[in-house]
Parts: structure tokens; C-alpha cells; sequence
């Protein structure tokens, strides 16, 4: 299996403090520029609604079909087909989507192998699955870990409208985690990517954001192990 991991530059510190959806336009380009977007194409973790991000591309596939444990997608009529439960257990076609793609979902997969597996089957061969999602090294996703050891996300989930409730467990997030759980039979390339973004200092009462600020200016915003997002395009082994 072909690696590469490459780290992503959008701008200086105060171009992303400014301007914070930077990473939602690169992940909207790179999802453009496949055209298995104009096949058909499965949201791993669809939600409610189609993710308000990443709008401009909602109408690209040629049929869009979701998959969901924890939302009520019997609503969602942009989606020809639904599965109300885990992507592991939905009973989804095997090499029926040109594309499959997950935002901001991979993070709470407990299991990295079975995933990827079931990924690997539901593509076509030659097809590619694209994942935008926090980066496991990441001191947020250290902070996460440490809110649900101590039982504490669910009150500020109900606190704080911005925070689910769902557990996180930041085992399919970083590239190392991710190549040791796929096989070469599954993927012919895993292309990896680090993005800064400075969305994190949200999660911090006003008085402590200087906290994230002194990180993202130091290190999180230009090298890339420090970066906050991690994405990954996988493309399934042509058989």
C-alpha cells in the first residue's frame, strides 16, 4: 500500500483566527475534485441533515445513501437509501459506492479494523473513501479523553449545545493508528493530511482561552503534528 502524509497550510495565525472555515473549504475541494462525488455515495454517520459545511457538494451524487446509529435520518429525504444503526452491522451493498466519505465521525469508532474493513467492501474497487476528523495527538483530543474518564461530557453536553454526548475514543485519527489497522488487500493508497484549525478554544471559558490561543500561535497552526485535524483519503485496491 502506497503512504503519504502531508501537512496542510491555510494561512498565518491571524488568517485562521479571522477566517476559521478554511478547513471546510479544503475538505469541500478535495471531495470535488473525485469523481466518484458525481457516482453514487455513502455518508458513514449521516446525522439528521446532510452537515451544513459541506452544502455546496450536496447535490453532486448521483444517489447519496447514509448510514447512522445514534440520529433520526427517517427524515432525511436527500437519502435514497438509510440504515438506522452501526456501518459495522448495516446490511449496506458490498462494491456499490463509487465514494464514502465521514465527517467528523471516525472518532467515535471504537474498533479501527472492522471499520476499515466494512469500508473496503462497500467500495467499488478503485473507489475512495475521504474522513476529516480531530487528530488523536492533539491536546483536544487528550482534553476529550480526560472530560469522559472523569464522566464529566455529558453535563457540559447539556451545558453547551456545541458538544454531543457521544463517546470519543480516537483510535482510527492519526496516520500511524490508521496503517496499522488496514491491510494491503483492502486499500492500494492511504494519502494523510494534517490541517490547523482554531475551533478548539470554543470549548474554553472566555477567561482561559489564552490557553489554546498561546498553542495555536506557537505550534498549531504551522507544524504539523500539532495541527488540530487530521483527514484521510483511502482508495480501495482495484481488483
Amino acid at each position: 500500500m502506497r503512504i503519504s502524509i502531508s501537512d496542510v497550510h491555510l494561512g498565518s495565525y491571524a488568517d485562521l483566527f479571522h477566517d476559521r472555515s478554511g478547513f471546510h473549504r479544503w475538505f469541500c475541494d478535495r471531495l470535488e475534485c473525485e469523481p466518484g462525488l458525481r457516482g453514487r455515495v455513502l455518508d458513514i454517520g449521516c446525522g439528521p441533515k446532510f452537515p451544513g459545511p459541506l452544502a455546496r457538494i450536496s447535490r453532486l451524487p448521483s444517489q447519496l445513501d447514509g448510514v447512522d446509529p445514534a440520529a433520526d435520518i427517517s427524515g432525511r429525504t436527500d437519502l435514497t437509501l438509510r440504515w438506522p444503526t452501526s456501518f459495522e452491522d448495516a446490511t449496506v451493498p458490498e462494491a456499490a459506492y463509487d465514494l464514502a466519505f465521514a465527517y467528523n465521525v471516525v472518532e467515535h469508532i471504537a474498533t479501527a479494523r472492522p471499520f476499515f474493513e466494512k469500508v473496503s467492501q462497500v467500495l467499488k474497487p478503485g473507489g475512495v473513501f475521504w474522513a476529516l476528523t480531530p487528530h488523536a495527538l492533539h491536546p483536544f483530543a487528550y482534553l476529550v479523553r480526560a472530560v469522559e474518564t472523569l464522566r464529566l461530557k455529558q453535563r457540559f453536553a447539556r451545558a453547551c449545545t456545541g458538544i454531543n454526548d457521544y463517546p470519543a475514543y480516537y483510535q482510527l485519527n492519526c496516520a500511524a493508528q490508521v496503517t496499522r489497522a488496514v491491510r494491503d488487500e483492502w486499500f492500494a493508497a492511504a494519502d494523510f493530511y494534517r490541517l490547523p484549525c482554531m475551533n478548539w478554544d470554543s470549548y474554553f471559558p472566555p477567561h482561559l482561552r489564552f490557553i489554546p490561543h498561546a498553542y495555536d500561535r506557537l505550534a498549531g497552526v504551522n507544524r504539523g503534528p500539532f495541527m488540530l485535524l487530521f483527514a484521510m483519503r483511502l482508495t480501495r485496491a482495484a481488483e
